[in-house]
């Protein structure tokens, strides 16, 4: 058997190990956003969020503005297709010149 003190010892170096990994995963994550999509030049102006959630160890591994509220890219889609239904009309002229092929 071992003695208490190594338990000890053991227990501290995996306790330490795991807590060190944790902490490069989240360090990765902020310095790969921060070069690849933070100091972007080209985005400078954009309004950015990051937000990566591990649902098994119920924590954020990291969230840059996670709690703005965004507009999805898919929501411009319904008032383009309102605008095209309502200028465009019911047939187009493509769809015509498919018919005599």
């Amino acid at each position: 058997m071992l003695s208490m003190q190594r338990k000890i010892s053991y227990f501290i170096l995996l306790t330490s190990y795991f807590v060190l990994s944790s902490c490069s995963v989240q360090q990765q994550i902020y310095k790969s956003a921060k070069a690849d999509i933070l100091d972007n030049a080209a985005l400078q102006t954009a309004h950015v969020g990051i937000s990566i959630y591990d649902p098994a160890a119920d924590k954020y591994l990291y969230n840059y503005q996670g709690d703005k509220y965004f507009v999805p890219a898919s929501n411009t889609k319904i008032p383009t297709c309102y605008a095209a239904m309502k200028y465009l009309g019911d047939s187009l002229v493509g769809a015509r010149a498919l018919e005599y092929l």
